[in-house]
């Protein structure tokens, strides 16, 4: 993925990609402003009476109906968070309110530890313009300890410097995302950076020898289309909704889970995507999730995506983010005002994990005196990549089409 800070365009075209990967910037254009409010930090706010942001973000994304989706909450929750905690009070507050934590709160999510099999980077840098910052270490020594960013100062004047913030995309996905920006501009004073890496196989891998060309009804128009499908008789958590059904695969460190959530027949996703939505940010107990025996077939997918998320954030989120002497107040001598937020992201699920070639083996036994559940993701479904005990997921997806993915 490519972004220039002059003109970001948005993309949701396939990648050949491994793994459940996200890389997210955020950029600040440099423009005169009143002086940083160095007040206290204010009391959290309650969530507002609505969705928290990143739900209302993957809400939007996926109601396009562009397509097969894949957007990080835990990414926009980050890059959010480490701006908030250097923002003015009103930011701060908002911010908090849309994330329905506090930023201390949010900067421990990205402190979890790595799957005992498998991989997970997350790693978080503020690159600023050389010079430009206030004097005083207080607020960039915070940032580095509540979110552990690195604090890098920049001459975004120089050609030299989208190559120095691409190499750090490059370095802390693996190299899945070796280009994030095509260009900076010499307006530029701030960018906040995060990136995600997590590769794990599953607790159970799926048989290869089971997976059969199967039909799956597409969207937007119900079209058939030819899948390879997955299938497996296991116990798992399973929950029977009003809406319809979900189901949570887990990977062999089983903090960390895959859960996917498919409507009733004749329901229509967009009435129902809120609640499930919400129902994947709960542990799986909170949510009703409970363990059953079932028969699932899920097909196999790899696709990515690229978005520019300003408009939309211009839309959702609260006023003071993109205000004029908010973002970064306490660290600028004239504080800078938001420009633009991009978000690439990468999915591959097949019968090892999320990532091929990863030798797994069972280590339960399925039980033949139960009748199994049967699960068949055979039309559109929406799922997520999360951690037990954090609320963000750490990658929200939607498939529309399996056939469009990448072998």
């Amino acid at each position: 993925m490519m972004f220039s800070t002059a003109r970001l365009r948005q993309t949701h075209r396939p990648l050949l990609r491994k793994g459940a990967l996200a890389g997210l910037a955020l950029l600040l254009a440099g423009m005169p402003a009143g002086l940083a409010n160095a007040a206290d930090q204010p009391k959290p706010v309650p969530p507002p009476d609505r969705p928290l942001l990143a739900e209302r973000i993957a809400a939007s994304l996926i109601g396009e109906g562009n397509g097969n989706v894949i957007f990080s909450p835990f990414g926009i929750e980050q890059v959010l968070g480490l701006i908030a905690t250097a923002s003015s009070d009103a930011l701060l507050a908002d911010v908090e309110a849309e994330l329905g934590a506090p930023v201390e709160v949010v900067g421990q999510y990205g402190a979890m530890s790595p799957p005992t099999s498998g991989q997970l980077i997350s790693a978080n840098s503020l690159w600023v313009q050389k010079g430009s910052l206030s004097p005083g270490k207080s607020n960039t020594d915070a940032l580095a300890a509540m979110f552990q960013a690195a604090i890098v100062e920049e001459d975004f004047a120089s050609p030299e410097a989208v190559d120095r913030i691409n190499e750090w995309f490059a370095e802390n996905t693996a190299g899945a995302i070796p280009h994030f920006f095509e260009s900076i501009s010499p307006q530029t004073r701030a960018v906040a950076a995060q990136a995600l890496v997590f590769r794990a196989p599953w607790l159970e891998p799926f048989d290869p020898l089971a997976t059969q060309q199967e039909t799956f009804t597409a969207a937007p128009n119900n079209q058939p289309v030819t899948v390879a499908m997955m299938h497996a008789n296991r116990t798992m958590r399973y929950g029977w909704r009003d809406w319809g059904e979900v189901i949570e695969i887990p990977f062999r460190d089983d903090r960390f889970s895959l859960v996917a959530a498919i409507p009733r027949q004749g329901m229509s996703l967009q009435q129902v995507l809120p609640a499930i939505l919400a129902d994947m940010r709960r542990p799986a107990d909170a949510a009703g999730r409970a363990p059953a025996f079932v028969d699932i077939a899920i097909p196999r997918i790899s696709f990515g995506g690229d978005a520019n998320l300003t408009e939309l954030l211009q839309n959702l989120g609260p006023d003071s983010l993109f205000s004029s002497g908010h973002a970064l107040s306490r660290l600028f001598r004239s504080p800078p005002a938001l420009a633009a937020i991009a978000q690439s992201c990468r999915f591959r699920m097949d019968e090892e994990g999320a990532e091929v070639a990863v030798g797994t083996a069972a280590v339960a036994k399925r039980s033949l005196q139960q009748q199994p559940i049967t699960v068949r993701f055979d039309r559109p479904f929406v799922f997520a990549v999360r951690h037990r005990e954090i609320p963000p997921p750490l990658a929200v997806g939607y498939v529309a089409d399996p056939s469009a993915s990448q072998p």
